[in-house]
């Protein structure tokens, strides 16, 4: 694996083997690791951008700000970063972090956030920068638990970019 952000690893799946909470937020640094590990198997870093919030549903649509609503987070963080390989094209890839006050609420959110068509909380690339207009459809996806935490991931290609290219970087995380 070659990218790695706090817990986030291996399929995206809950990993049993480290079911605690983490013990802290995830910060602004932790997603540096993303792009530095791009760069290291040979990608180029266009752009990066990441923030940290304490509140979840301003930041997200759908069932998923609902949720948020009634379900508040305790910290979010999100990013996204835009890399190419030569002449293979652009991929936005999209990260947040959730961090709630439960075990049972963080399943919850992670459960909604999985299912096709409830939302989600909106890609950085989306409220600021040359990606604003690029839209994610969703095929690119994956997420994980990790406590207290959610994390997920979208990745959407800028223009035609073949499908094993915008795959490779996915199963980066």
């Amino acid at each position: 694996m070659a990218a790695t952000v706090s817990g986030m690893s291996g399929t995206g799946t809950v990993n049993q083997a480290d079911s605690q909470p983490l013990s802290a937020n995830v910060t602004l640094a932790d997603f540096k690791n993303v792009p530095s590990a791009l760069l290291a198997d040979g990608y180029k870093h266009i752009n990066f951008a990441a923030e940290s919030d304490s509140s979840c549903e301003p930041h997200s649509y759908g069932q998923v700000k609902d949720f948020f609503k009634s379900h508040p987070c305790k910290w979010l963080t999100r990013a996204y970063l835009a890399v190419h390989n030569g002449s293979l094209g652009e991929v936005l890839v999209a990260l947040s972090w959730v961090g709630m006050p439960d075990g049972a609420s963080a399943a919850a959110y992670k459960k909604l956030v999985d299912t096709g068509g409830t939302g989600n909380i909106m890609e950085l690339s989306r409220d600021d920068g040359p990606y604003r207009a690029i839209t994610y459809d969703g095929k690119f996806y994956k997420s994980g638990i990790e406590g207290m935490s959610v994390w997920n991931m979208q990745l959407q290609p800028v223009g035609s970019v073949p499908t094993a290219f915008v795959s490779g970087i996915l199963n980066k995380f």
